[in-house]
């Protein structure tokens, strides 16, 4: 199965399609209007972005149906009338979160049993980095590697190893889930080196923890400051029920300062077990701008 494309493409893991390396991700046109949303969207404008990145080349479309709650998809399939069947590209979909279009900044819900392997293979998002790590993973075990790990997860087949600091790259570097790695390793018939796994993860965040100058910046957001808890008066800070989920960062729980009345409801946030990726906000809290007084970040005398 293809897609004639200008641009150069990669084997899509065993689906047979061939795909750019690059595609569009459609996360940010399902709008602002939702719980997860990346800001208002003119659909107009996404549609000719769609149809622009495809007459460059763009073979496939990255969308789900929690995107806007069914908008993406909706914008996406209006990009496609214009475009000759011939030269419409793969569009791929996912499935596991549900939204309520009634109150639409409520926290998606999560639905059904985490996805099998041949599921998250068929994840277009990651495919061009799958591609690109797996492809590196092999490179290195072709050529040779420790023949057993002591303290490896023990899988099926071949007695040499997946190294520690590869299988770590892989998660951190091409954003590779733990589980698909996993199988990947048991395709090639070798052994994980969790050990060393672990040892590269831990360094990472040593390096991160220390480099770390308490800013966070995501996407066109404005920079967070966020302050260790060590320094803030918890005395004054009250647990609410409220939560949302970042798809970077994890589960985050907020608290109300009371003192502020209804202005500071839910005025600070923090990610109590957040993604390893940004572990170092874990032990920090972080405030509304609008919703406390000031912000003034320095170092006592």
């Amino acid at each position: 199965m293809s897609v004639t494309t200008s641009l150069p493409t990669v084997p899509f893991g065993k689906t047979g399609m061939n795909i750019t390396r690059v595609g569009f991700g459609s996360w940010a046109i399902g709008g602002g209007d939702w719980a997860v949303g990346w800001g208002d969207q003119e659909d107009k404008d996404s549609i000719q972005a769609i149809q622009h990145a495809v007459r460059r080349g763009v073979n496939w479309i990255d969308t789900a149906a929690i995107y806007g709650l069914g908008r993406s998809e909706e914008v996406v399939a209006a990009a496609m009338r214009d475009i000759p069947k011939s030269e419409r590209p793969f569009i791929f979909t996912k499935c596991g979160l549900i939204g309520d279009k009634a109150n639409p900044n409520e926290l998606p819900k999560r639905v059904g049993a985490p996805a099998g392997r041949h599921e998250r293979a068929a994840r277009p998002a990651t495919a061009h980095r799958d591609v690109a790590g797996l492809g590196e993973a092999r490179d290195r075990l072709s050529h040779g590697g420790p023949a057993h790990v002591q303290h490896g997860r023990q899988l099926p087949l071949g007695g040499q190893a997946l190294p520690g600091e590869v299988a770590f790259k892989l998660y951190d570097t091409y954003g590779l889930p733990m589980d698909f790695i996993l199988d990947a390793a048991r395709d090639l018939g070798v052994r994980f080196d969790e050990a060393g796994f672990e040892k590269a993860m831990q360094e990472q965040r040593t390096k991160a923890r220390a480099s770390w100058k308490g800013t966070h910046k995501e996407a066109a957001y404005p920079a967070v400051q966020y302050i260790p808890r060590k320094d803030v008066d918890q005395t004054q800070l009250q647990r609410t029920s409220h939560h949302t989920y970042c798809p970077y960062k994890g589960e985050c729980a907020y608290y109300s300062i009371p003192s502020g009345g209804e202005r500071s409801v839910n005025a600070v946030w923090t990610y109590e077990a957040p993604y390893a990726s940004v572990s170092t906000i874990q032990e920090y809290l972080a405030f509304y701008p609008d919703r406390v007084d000031a912000i003034d970040v320095g170092v006592e005398d």
